[in-house]
């Protein structure tokens, strides 16, 4: 009991100086290592999704709105795309990015390393759509802003020689990292969804309608009912209680790192969501000071003097720190509150001024749909058919095809294609002509769309006849796995697009 209540005393001490520089430390590494994945997975399927001959070209979207407004609108669309079409800056973009994010991750010229990186994911990001854009994506960019002011701007700073993160900059990672975790549990309770209150069933759903579940998912589906409640109760726990602790200091700050850190690796262990959990974790970092993890670790940190403690060269960093707060903190509080009521009323000079100004650059957004859990689990699945009676799947890389087929857990891997398919459900085809493109390039048997495809079931020539349905899915039961071998059972089928054919 003594050594219990020594180690609260540790994270709780407040006659020690605070220094946060170790958290600093591996934060702006773990930046570099996520930026890495996010670059070298976009590289590999970014010709196809948003190239020139694309599912969704870049610069039709670009031509469009220049010849809508007449000039070419920077200041609207941020991205260096503008002035390109061709398919050759898309690997250039990728492979510049790639050479930052390891300049950030050895520590070589840090802050411009960032800024770089933030440029050019902020350009893919604004040109490439519905295809590139994700929650992950807006986390990344928007972390990347309020990382600027932590980053050293040297050319190389050794750890000991590090100067300690402002207050503001803490604030504004703790700020962020709220943000995120609160809007996921409010959605759940706003939905009006049984299944999260007063079933308390919503996790027993979300292994199987998440975007990308993988074989784990299907074990844990598998658990009994009770330990479905307990884990529902637990994440919302978590997500609205829980989450208060990051505002808080000491031991709370400690609790809230925990249970985030817990609970973010829960969900990666069961689905293939590609970097966001991890950035996540990444951002409790900051919940945690270097006396609290040495005593805790048995670490032994460098001397930094007290010049160094108490802040040293301090005013620009102060300065530079407030102008971010100033614009940051005032729109991120109008989307926490929208996030419990949509129509919040906000005036019109208000609203003009962060969608023309700030919105753009993407430093502030909402996480609301991290939360967003189906009732039940909707694919959409294109087919052909060579007579228009008999038709065949084309099945995607990760998502439902053929029933007996494992999910496959792809760690940070997020096919893109997939992940747009899983929105697909929620409204009408027309609303997605991306999908419309798609469909035509299948047809045309356009050898770059069918990479992004687990199978092809017409290698020799394309069908003449293509339609998309909406089915549903749901895991097997473990004697239904026992029995027939199926990871998934199909339940009824309808018609979600008209059948298009290629004369």
């Amino acid at each position: 009991m003594r050594s219990l209540f020594r180690i609260f005393d540790y994270l709780d001490n407040r006659d020690t100086p605070k220094s946060w520089r170790i958290g600093s430390f591996a934060f702006l590494r773990l930046l570099g290592f996520i930026y890495c994945v996010a670059f070298v997975d976009l590289w590999f399927q970014i010709v196809p999704l948003i190239g020139e001959n694309g599912i969704e070209p870049y610069h039709v979207g670009l031509q469009s709105l220049s010849e809508r407004i007449g000039w070419i609108s920077v200041d609207r669309i941020p991205t260096i795309l503008w002035f390109f079409h061709e398919d050759w800056i898309l690997h250039v973009i990728c492979g510049c990015g790639l050479v930052a994010s390891i300049l950030i991750m050895i520590g070589v010229l840090q802050g411009f390393s960032i800024l770089i990186a933030w440029i050019l994911y902020l350009s893919l990001v604004n040109a490439g759509g519905n295809l590139i854009s994700n929650m992950g994506d807006l986390l990344l960019v928007e972390v990347s802003v309020i990382s600027l002011l932590v980053a050293p701007w040297r050319i190389y700073l050794p750890y000991g020689k590090w100067d300690q993160p402002t207050r503001i900059a803490r604030w504004l990672f703790r700020w962020l990292l709220f943000r995120v975790m609160f809007e996921s549990g409010v959605i759940k309770i706003t939905s009006e969804d049984p299944i999260w209150y007063p079933e308390f069933m919503g996790m027993s759903y979300y292994y199987f309608t998440q975007a990308q579940p993988n074989w784990i998912a299907w074990f844990f589906y598998n658990l009994p009912n009770s330990i479905h409640k307990i884990s529902t109760l637990a994440i919302l726990g978590v997500q609205l209680v829980g989450s208060f602790c990051i505002l808080g200091s000491g031991i709370y700050r400690w609790i809230a790192f925990s249970l985030i850190s817990l609970i973010q690796f829960y969900f990666f262990i069961i689905g293939s969501s590609g970097f966001i959990h991890l950035l996540i974790i990444g951002l409790s970092f900051f919940l945690v000071d270097d006396f609290s993890i040495k005593k805790l670790l048995h670490l032994k940190e460098p001397n930094f003097g007290t010049a160094s403690l108490k802040g040293g060269r301090r005013f620009p960093q102060i300065a530079i720190s407030s102008l971010f707060l100033i614009a940051i903190f005032p729109g991120s509080i109008l989307n926490l509150a929208k996030s419990f009521y949509p129509y919040w009323p906000i005036p019109q000079k208000v609203s003009t001024l962060y969608e023309t100004k700030i919105a753009p650059f993407r430093i502030i957004n909402s996480y609301s749909q991290l939360g967003l859990v189906k009732g039940k689990r909707e694919e959409i699945i294109i087919q052909g058919s060579m007579d228009g009676f008999v038709w065949k799947d084309y099945e995607l890389l990760v998502k439902p095809g053929s029933t007996y087929r494992r999910p496959y857990f792809m760690f940070f891997h997020n096919p893109r294609l997939d992940s747009q398919f899983w929105y697909l459900s929620l409204g009408p085809w027309h609303q997605n002509f991306w999908l419309v493109n798609l469909m035509d390039k299948v047809l045309l048997s356009d050898k770059r769309v069918h990479e992004l495809f687990f199978n092809n079931p017409f290698p020799t020539y394309p069908p003449k006849y293509l339609r998309a349905i909406k089915q549903d899915y749901v895991f097997t039961s473990v004697e239904e796995r026992r029995r027939y071998g199926d990871w998934w059972k199909k339940g009824v089928s309808e018609l979600y697009t008209p059948v298009m054919s290629s004369r």
